[in-house]
């Protein structure tokens, strides 16, 4: 029995959906704790934005593309602001913003929406540009003790070397 990629991406929005879910179930009961917020509405956004790629046709779709990978984008973008509010700073808005406003500027030129290798390629590295981000936040209090530190790090830093190659 094979599994379809359509199957595959409607368990993995679904599953994204639910850990969103839990994630702002607990920060109801724990309002002390904004992270998990920033945790988990991005998990049910990502889970969502996902959803745009489950119509047929949806690479050749301007509004599948952009918006799509945009709502992905600034999903991965609040994981990294949930770090830096987990770290006791300010979220960045303004650059998470900016960010995922260069994928909307690079969707304005027809060459590159035409070009499926060029959207890899610049989502592949915004993606890292945000796992990379969210590590670096990470690495800069190592000082204090935190036992999940290490592979919080070391997970973040995988997802962006593994799209940067």
């Amino acid at each position: 029995m094979q599994l379809d990629s359509f199957t595959l991406l409607v368990a993995g929005c679904a599953f994204l959906v639910m850990l969103g879910a839990v994630f702002l179930l607990v920060w109801a009961r724990h309002r002390d704790t904004p992270e998990l917020l920033w945790w988990g509405l991005p998990l049910m956004l990502g889970g969502v934005g996902l959803a745009a790629y489950m119509k047929p046709d949806w690479q050749t779709d301007y509004l599948a593309i952009m918006l799509g990978n945009a709502a992905r984008l600034f999903a991965l973008g609040c994981l990294w602001q949930g770090v830096r509010v987990f770290q006791h700073r300010k979220p960045a808005m303004i650059r998470l913003i900016g960010i995922c406003l260069i994928w909307v500027a690079f969707c304005s030129v027809p060459v590159f929406v035409g070009s499926m290798g060029s959207r890899v390629t610049v989502a592949s590295l915004l993606t890292a540009t945000f796992a990379g981000l969210s590590a670096w936040e990470l690495w800069r209090d190592r000082e204090e003790a935190l036992a999940s530190r290490l592979p919080t790090l070391l997970t973040f830093s995988s997802f962006a070397l593994v799209n940067i190659i």
